[in-house]
């Protein structure tokens, strides 16, 4: 019997499939494993390498080492900062209870919601204007904009702003781990 050789591999959001194909030239499909089980096997392994602790302390490191030059910037490595909190919380929560430790991804970062404007509108981030704006705008901005009682221009609103530099943030923090 021949040996089968790996012509393509498909990575969809649900599983991983491998196409090989025959000698005879029968392709023969076969799914291998799921992601999640994927993912789970990839991420119990690197907490066994090091202490999740010791890989948000040196994430948070990393994040406190980035130069923001901008109050935009500032205010965006802030929501990673809290990201990361958030994430540390639920790593202690689930280590008391005796869980496994959640793979750090956007889908544990967005703890139930299904995006990021749903985690803002959902109220998980700042919920008032004028926090939003104290966190993301330049002084001038602030005055321009009442301190953030008027919208920041006119097809956005503090929360859709809010929710841009939040998944900005997601992909700032995913880069430093």
């Amino acid at each position: 019997m021949g040996a089968f050789f790996a012509l393509n591999i498909w990575k969809t959001c649900d599983c991983v499939v491998c196409l090989y194909k025959a000698k005879g030239n029968s392709p023969l499909i076969k799914n291998f494993t799921t992601m999640s089980q994927t993912e789970n096997i990839a991420a119990s392994a690197a907490k066994l390498s090091s202490s999740w602790r010791d890989e948000v302390n040196q994430i948070r490191t990393r994040l406190n080492s980035l130069r923001a030059r901008s109050c935009w910037d500032r205010g965006v490595n802030g929501f990673a900062l809290d990201l990361l909190d958030s994430y540390e919380e639920i790593c202690e929560y689930c280590e008391n209870e005796g869980e496994p430790i959640p793979e750090l991804c956007e889908k544990t970062l967005l703890n139930g919601a299904t995006n990021w404007d749903s985690y803002c509108y959902g109220g998980l981030a700042l919920i008032y204007d004028e926090d939003i704006a104290k966190a993301l705008c330049t002084p001038s901005e602030l005055k321009r904009t009442n301190y953030g009682r008027n919208d920041p221009n006119p097809r956005e609103t503090w929360m859709d702003v809010q929710a841009r530099a939040y998944f900005q943030a997601y992909r700032r923090l995913i880069n430093c781990a």
